[in-house]
């Protein structure tokens, strides 16, 4: 299972200590085709180490597409009896994953059993409507979902170890034509007190379930798909056609804009451990800002209507997915790595 670890660790030591042979592409890191799935859009992915890696995605009438790369191979996890599509993964630990998606779905899986949370009852006439985009867990008794209802009305939902409960959105969000909130997509946080919470129409959230959320004045009105940070910085992005890209340096409540030039729309963001910073988006666009660095860098690594998500394992390893996600049909799936070894291409 440790086989193409340890030999990639090998390999990048050996980079270090002599050079690498530019002729051998075992030395190299380049992008990779991990996993194709034309009848399936993979929507995200996470781990927890670089032989912990998890993929998802939606539901092609046979279960939610669940994948698990061990260091050598994905596997597909059993979803038989889950009718949903899921839209995001969090992999608390290699014994504890929490997973989002339609019909209001949170999934959990502990250690090797997968089963459906107890959320709580929107009374809403189309359960379908109401979808769960987004998952975290500050610990094991300390976990987030955020969603919609039909795109709007958005919620925020808690699990403090004895059961989910929605948290009311602060009084200042505004309200739509419709009498409702903008709906929300992704929550992460940078300690159990500081949690951020992005959505449609610009909105951005700051706190936690026990002493409640206020909004953080974006100064945009267009959709954020996703935020994450690293150390003191946080970062979310988002956009329409044209990319948007906004950071709060220092965790401050004012918001920099830090947009990649001349970037499509973008849905995924992520940091490495080293401070790197990748975003993903339309068209397949991957962007990375070095630590440290001003200016982006780009690359298209392989068509896709759009690369949803984008995670770094602990060797730097960056792993991205997507598919068809911005239509209905929610399929032409695509996993891809960019790292040190290759990568055996699963196709679905």
């Amino acid at each position: 299972m440790l086989k193409m670890l340890r030999g990639a660790v090998v390999t990048a030591l050996c980079c270090l200590a002599s050079g690498c042979d530019e002729r051998d592409p075992a030395q190299l890191a380049r992008w990779q085709v991990a996993v194709r799935s034309p009848s399936t859009a993979l929507l995200s992915v996470g781990g927890t180490s670089a032989v912990d890696v998890w993929m998802v995605g939606a539901d092609a009438g046979e279960g939610p597409l669940v994948l698990r790369w061990d260091g050598i191979e994905f596997r597909r996890e059993e979803t038989a009896g889950i009718v949903a599509d899921l839209w995001w993964v969090h992999a608390y630990s290699p014994e504890l994953v929490f997973m989002a998606g339609s019909g209001g779905t949170v999934l959990e899986w502990r250690s090797g059993a997968l089963r459906r949370l107890d959320t709580p009852d929107l009374s809403v006439d189309d359960v379908d409507a109401v979808v769960a985009f987004g998952v975290w867990a500050a610990s094991e008794t300390d976990v987030y979902a955020v969603g919609s209802i039909a795109g709007n009305a958005g919620f925020i939902w808690h699990d403090d170890g004895d059961g989910w409960e929605g948290v009311p959105l602060p009084g200042d969000v505004p309200v739509g034509s419709d009498g409702t909130a903008p709906g929300l997509f992704k929550v992460w946080g940078r300690s159990p007190e500081d949690v951020w919470i992005v959505g449609d129409r610009g909105l951005v959230l700051r706190g936690n379930a026990r002493a409640g959320f206020t909004r953080v004045e974006s100064g945009v009105s267009e959709r954020l798909f996703t935020v994450h940070g690293a150390g003191d910085r946080v970062v979310m992005v988002g956009g329409s056609s044209n990319a948007l890209a906004l950071e709060a340096p220092g965790g401050a409540a004012s918001l920099l804009t830090i947009t990649p030039p001349g970037a499509g729309m973008l849905q995924g963001v992520r940091f490495s451990a080293a401070g790197e910073l990748w975003a993903v988006g339309l068209g397949g666009g991957v962007f990375n800002r070095p630590a440290g660095a001003l200016e982006w860098e780009e690359a298209f690594v392989e068509p896709v209507q759009s690369l949803h998500a984008v995670w770094v394992d602990p060797l730097g390893g960056v792993w991205t997915v997507g598919g068809n996600v911005l239509v209905s049909e929610l399929d032409g799936g695509l996993g891809l790595y960019h790292g040190i070894g290759t990568v055996r291409t699963l196709e679905l």
